[in-house]
Formats: C-alpha cells, sequence, structure tokens
C-alpha cells in the first residue's frame, strides 16, 4: 500500500540494451529458492541506474524483438494516468 506521499508509478529506465544472458541459479542455503538472473551490457552510468532502482523499488524487466529499435515515451506512469484512459 502506497502512503499519502508515495504513488506506485512505472517508466522505462533503460532501452535497447543487450541482453547477454538469462537463466536461474538455486542458492546451496537452507530454505533455497530459484531466483531469475539477467546479464546486461551497460556502460557504469546505466549500472548506477539499475542499482539505485534496484534498491528503491521493484524492478520489472521486459525484452522487445531485436529488430525493434524504436525509443518509446519515457514519462512515469500511475494508477490515476491508468484510469483516465478508461
Amino acid at each position: 500500500n502506497a502512503t499519502l506521499n508515495e504513488v506506485n508509478q512505472t517508466f522505462t529506465l533503460l532501452q535497447n540494451i543487450e541482453v547477454l544472458a538469462v537463466g536461474t541459479q538455486l542458492t546451496k542455503k537452507e530454505g533455497a529458492q530459484e531466483t531469475a538472473n539477467i546479464t546486461l551490457a551497460v556502460d557504469p552510468d546505466q549500472a548506477q541506474r539499475i542499482m539505485l532502482a534496484e534498491s528503491e523499488g521493484e524492478m520489472k524487466v521486459t525484452l522487445r524483438s531485436s529488430e525493434d529499435e524504436q525509443i518509446v515515451n519515457n514519462r512515469k506512469i500511475d494508477m490515476n494516468w491508468l484510469g483516465a484512459q478508461y
């Protein structure tokens, strides 16, 4: 649940990033959990953006066709915006 000062939102952090590997890893600890891993080819600035976003919220990865290089609008979208569309 979001507080009065906090609104859940989504936005595109990076685009046209090469995916080097995708896989899962099992930890050897008790109560082991399978975790998804993705390895991206990013520069140091992009890596900092990813680390900050990961530390402040929940991240999801969306894969697009390797032929689709169009840059999309990077506006922030929240539930108010989504509700206004319908």
